[in-house]
This record gives C-alpha cells, structure tokens and sequence, in this order.
C-alpha cells in the first residue's frame, strides 16, 4: 500500500531544503540569466555584474530560509539544537554558493553551458518542489498546517526588519519579472507565513496560471482561500479539492479537507465517503489516520444524540461514546477544536459546534465555559441563534432576554 503521510523529522527536511534550495537557485539564475551564445558588448553588462547581482538574490532567499528555521523554534517545531544545526547547514549553503557564483564567470562563456544549466534547473526545481509540496514545512502534518497556520503567521512578523526587508525585496523582482514561477513560489509560503493570506491567494494563483497544473498546485491554492477566511471564496475551494482529487485519486491532502467540510455541513453521506477512501490510502502510520478515524466515527453518527438526561444513570453513556476507542477519538477532536477556538477564536458555528460536543459527552461544566468564551467572541444575540438555543435546551445559564 502506498505511504501518503506528511510527517517528517525536522533535522532531516531543512538541510534537504536547504541543499536543494541552494542549487535550484543556483541553476535557474545561469540558466535564466545567461545565454552561452552571447557576447558581451555595448548596453551590456558584464558577467562580473551579473555575478553580483545573483550573489544578492541568492542570499535574500537564503534570509528567507533563516526566517523559516526561526519561525519553527518559535512554534515549537525545533528544538535549539536542531535549529542551531540547521542554522549552520544554510551558512555552509550559502558560502558554497557565494563561492560558485564568483566562479562562475569563465564557465557561462562556454558554449554548452547554457544548454546544461537549463536541463539542470529543469531537474533541480522539480525535486525542490516536489520535496516542498509534499512534505510541507518541516514536521509538518495536514492537521498542523491548518491549526498552527496563525501561529506560525505571527512568528513570523515578530521577525521584524530582516524578514520583512528580504521579502520586500523578492517583491521587487517579481514586479520586473511578474512570471517567473519560482518567484511565486518562494513568495507564496512567505506570505502564509506572515499571515498575508490575500496576498497568498494571488502568489498561488500565479503558480497554478504559471507552472504545470498538479493536485499539490490546486490543493495549495485551496488551503491559501480557506486562510483567507473568505465564505464566498467556498465553492471554488471545494472545486479546486475536487479537481485536485480527480487528477490524482490517491492525494491525501486535498481528501482530507474534502472529508472535513463534509463533515462540518452535516453532508454525512460524502462525509463517510471521503473518510473511508481516505482511510483506504493509509495503513496507520500517518499523522492524519487518527482524526480521519475519528472524522469516520462522527460522520457515521451522523451527529445524532439523545438529549441529555437530568439526572443520568452513572453508568449511562450517549451511544455515540459507548465505543471506548471511538470516545477516544472523538473526545481528541473535541480537545483539538477547543484549544484552537480559545486561541484564535473562530466563527459562531464553530463554537455552538463546540459546545453541543460538550454536552452530548455530558461535561456541562465544559460546554458553560465555553458557550460563556462564545457570549464574548459574539454579543449580539441575532448572530447566535442556534448556539442560544443549544445552550438553553441543555440547562446552561444563558443571558436574560
């Protein structure tokens, strides 16, 4: 069965990114910038000149590489000795490239050296892509990179001035050169990063438009509209998953988010689909395998309950708990949603979503607490109707009328 998960250790992924980075970048500025065949002469610069231009860019990706690693030892995704360590990998990139670039300037003058350095920038961008796509960010899973996405958003900007100056200049160049690729999709996690999701959605958008379309392309730009936060922007997210499902049937990403809001509308049909094709694509060492059981178990419920009992038997259970695993599950999904909306906050469905779990697994004390968080996030009382209503028929302490 073939392995889809997206977990991998963060010691072993950044100096794989930071290797391949490295010398993407290296072949598409010679192959880009260089043609073998021409002279120099006048209106022309000089290889010289063209040497240190690139050095300059090379090394505002690479300050854009530190910033990543930096963000991670802030969220907690390495630990300082791995960050240390990965630190030192990208200085040793760096002069290594520093150094190829300087000598550089007699070997683009040759006249096969053109022809070679396209075919290696062909064979590196893919590799680097394709290891950035797959494998996402380092120790990254589909569940992180939806839950800690505003975390690691707000690591970033506290970077400050060099993060934001090496951005800054990215963004120039791709004002010169609005369609080159690899731009775009240096920019585009950038600006996830920096929780610019606007900007993230036109960064990925260009990638799609620019690059050969793939699953990982349209799923990407998926992700980037559910950041953006956008309800109108729905309907083409759940068009870009099921494209990107069509073209590849056994991507995990984009069936994973597809099993995900069908769960979340109640579609439960769909839903039980998608968990259980999912499901099929792993064999249970994935980092997603757990919560897509999960997912399962509640879509097969269909999230029907009895109402809560006054004065339950101790040994009464609702029957969606009385599975031991399925409560389980079900109560670490339940976790998950309340640590993220008491974190971030998130929309009145979410918490009357929220607080009718609590209370179907009978933890009143849990469901006041945070239909209380909910009262704060969302005073007005026409924007809650339906989390009043659940509230008041489980005997929570509501507001007056």
């Amino acid at each position: 069965m073939q392995k889809t998960g997206f977990s991998v250790s963060p010691m072993m992924i950044w100096p794989l990114i930071i290797l391949i980075s490295g010398i993407t970048f290296a072949a598409l500025i010679f192959s880009a910038r260089r043609n073998s065949s021409q002279e120099p002469g006048e209106g022309t610069e000089s290889p010289e000149d063209f040497v240190d231009d690139d050095i300059q860019k090379t090394e505002e990706h690479f300050k854009l590489q530190l910033a990543g690693i930096e963000a991670d030892l802030k969220v907690g995704k390495l630990n300082e000795i791995d960050a240390e360590n990965a630190k030192a990998e990208l200085a040793r990139e760096l002069l290594h490239h520093r150094a190829l670039l300087k000598n550089a300037v007699k070997a683009v003058e040759k006249p096969w050296t053109g022809i070679a350095l396209v075919g290696a920038s062909v064979l590196t961008i893919g590799v680097a892509i394709g290891f950035y796509l797959i494998l996402g960010t380092p120790d990254d899973t589909v569940l992180v990179r939806v839950g800690d996405m505003q975390a690691q958003a707000q690591a970033q900007v506290e970077m400050g001035e060099e993060f934001e100056a090496a951005l800054a200049k990215v963004e120039a160049q791709m004002r010169i050169d609005p369609e080159d690729v690899q731009g775009w999709q240096v920019l585009a996690p950038a600006y996830i990063r920096a929780g610019r999701f606007d900007d993230a959605v036109n960064a990925y958008r260009k990638i799609v438009e620019l690059a050969p379309l793939t699953a990982d392309t349209q799923t990407d730009l998926a992700e980037a509209l559910l950041m953006s936060g956008q309800e109108e922007d729905l309907n083409e997210v759940m068009s870009l998953l099921g494209a990107a499902v069509n073209m590849d049937p056994t991507h995990a990403r984009s069936r994973f988010y597809l099993a995900a809001e069908a769960t979340r509308s109640a579609d439960w049909d769909t839903a039980i689909k998608h968990w259980e094709e999912l499901l099929a694509l792993g064999d249970g060492t994935e980092p997603w395998y757990d919560t897509a059981k999960s997912g399962l178990a509640i879509a097969r419920a269909r999230g029907e309950t009895p109402q809560p009992l006054t004065t339950p038997p101790v040994t009464s259970q609702p029957p969606v708990l009385a599975d031991p695993e399925q409560a389980d599950l079900i109560r670490s999904m339940v976790a998950g949603l309340d640590e993220r909306l008491n974190s971030e906050g998130g929309t009145v469905e979410e918490w009357t979503r929220l607080v009718r779990s609590y209370i179907v697994m009978g933890d009143i004390e849990a469901a006041q607490k945070n239909y209380d968080s909910a009262l704060a996030a969302y005073p007005a009382k026409e924007a809650r109707q339906e989390l009043d209503a659940v509230a008041r028929e489980a005997g929570l302490k509501i507001p007056a009328e």
